[in-house]
Order: C-alpha cells, then structure tokens, then sequence
C-alpha cells in the first residue's frame, strides 16, 4: 500500500450536486488519488461508487494511473479503463 492522506469532501448546502459527499485517498508523495468513495445524495451512509486507480507509472514526470476501475455497488457492475500508451506534451 501508499502512505495516504484521507480527506472527506462535502457537498456545498444547497449546491446541486451528484454525491452527498466523496472520500479520497491520496499518495501523500505525489498527490495521485488512489481510491474516491462516492456517497449517496439522500443518504450520506450509503456507499454508491468506489473509483480505484492502479499500475502507477512516471511518464515525462508526471504519476499516472494506467489503470481505472469504478465499481457501481448499485447494480454491482464495474467499468475499466486501461491505458496502454500515455504520451504529454505532444
């Protein structure tokens, strides 16, 4: 595992917005988000969604995550993205 901050993010009162709040962690060496907990509007208990990016690389000095999942816990269906070249600055 990382050494990682934790830190909760609420929604704004009266914001319109998806999530009641979101808890991420992030790499406290590079401030890459590791895992964001996403949590129901209604119902700030309820863990909707959990994004987890994997397989961290430096490309042309910048931590990138080759690899996204975010699982739905609604329907317990997951979608991946997984990168296979990363090219900045060009």
């Amino acid at each position: 595992g990382y050494d990682c901050y934790k830190l909760e993010l609420t929604r704004k009162p009266g914001t319109d917005v998806s999530y009641s709040r979101m808890i991420m962690w992030i790499i406290k060496e590079n401030f890459v988000p590791v895992v964001i907990d996403y949590y129901d509007e209604d119902d700030p208990a309820l863990q909707e969604k959990r994004l987890v990016e994997s397989d961290i690389r430096v490309i042309d000095n910048i931590p990138t995550a080759m690899k996204v999942v975010m699982h739905n816990k609604n329907n317990n269906t997951q979608t991946e993205l997984e990168l296979l070249e990363v090219r900045y600055n060009i």
